[in-house]
């Protein structure tokens, strides 16, 4: 997993109306999750290749506003070259979002008012212009594979991967299950779900992590 922090902005005056006031300080950043990687992403389970974005920004000051603060809009701009189109991607009444994907393009947030309603100018834009890809190298060496065996209720990692040990996770993060030295961790006793199998080697270094259905 890797986390890039966006640093470029792009600073807008606040010319609305007084009423109104614009959220200020908008930041971004993600995580890259690369091809048989995963974690979690607002406490969901997301498989590699995969981005998690966090957005976060400062409450406007509304002592000097006569209009009650109700929620906030964050939007997004398309940056393609046949593709400027505006989108709101969330309302919220936090401070902050978080949301399993990626972003390439421009982003800002409003504040959205009530007695009397109306929406403030945008914060500070936020500007993103480009994404890590996850390609697979054909030049490297073979990942291990692991797999549910829903017959006998086990997971399994294929014969020749030296096996340290085996953690499983549930969607919370919580760890459930452990096992060293084998190749094959039971788990009928678990409740059926989502979970996370982490696979490490006897350094121990993690080899591989995988999204598991039970």
């Amino acid at each position: 997993m890797r986390r890039i922090t966006l640093m470029l902005t792009i600073l807008i005056p606040l010319t609305g109306l007084a009423q109104f006031w614009a959220p200020t300080g908008l930041e971004f950043y993600y995580y890259y999750f690369p091809i048989d990687d995963g974690g979690y992403c607002n406490g969901q389970v997301i498989t590699g290749p995969a981005y998690c974005s966090y957005f976060n920004w400062n409450a406007p000051d509304t002592l000097p506003a006569k209009a009650h603060l109700m929620n906030y809009k964050l939007y997004f701009q398309h940056i393609a070259p046949n593709d400027s189109s505006v989108e709101c991607i969330a309302t919220v009444s936090d401070t902050f979002y978080i949301v399993p994907s990626g972003f390439i393009g421009k982003m800002w947030v409003t504040a959205v008012y009530d007695n009397p309603s109306g929406e403030s100018d945008s914060s500070n834009v936020v500007i993103n212009n480009s994404l890590p890809i996850g390609i697979a190298d054909p030049t490297a060496k073979e990942i291990p594979k692991i797999w549910y065996d829903y017959s006998t209720e086990q997971i399994k990692i294929k014969e020749g991967v030296s096996v340290g040990k085996i953690n499983l996770y549930n969607e919370q993060g919580q760890l459930v299950k452990s096992a060293s030295n084998t190749n094959i961790l039971p788990i009928k006793e678990l409740c059926s779900g989502v979970y996370i199998a982490e696979v490490k080697d006897k350094n121990p270094n993690i080899i591989f992590r995988k999204k598991i259905v039970k």
